[in-house]
């Protein structure tokens, strides 16, 4: 099962936070790549877990890193 990402809202959270890429994949314990593929958007779907990384490190609710219009 995979969940759908809102690339453009996982960047606008990080740069918000003013956190590199290197380092909210460091934070989230993921590899860059899976980080960078995720928010470009070359990656659309992820894990729960991946997503629970991420909302954890950028200290949200993982709500807000899912695309509500692609469930």
């Amino acid at each position: 099962m995979s969940v759908p990402i809102d690339a453009a809202q996982l960047k606008r959270l990080r740069l918000r936070r003013v956190i590199s890429r290197p380092q909210l994949a460091q934070r989230a314990g993921l590899a860059y790549s899976t980080l960078a593929n995720i928010e470009t958007g070359f990656t659309t779907h992820a894990r729960p877990e991946t997503v629970q990384k991420l909302a954890r490190a950028l200290r949200v609710k993982p709500e807000a890193l899912v695309d509500l219009e692609k469930l």
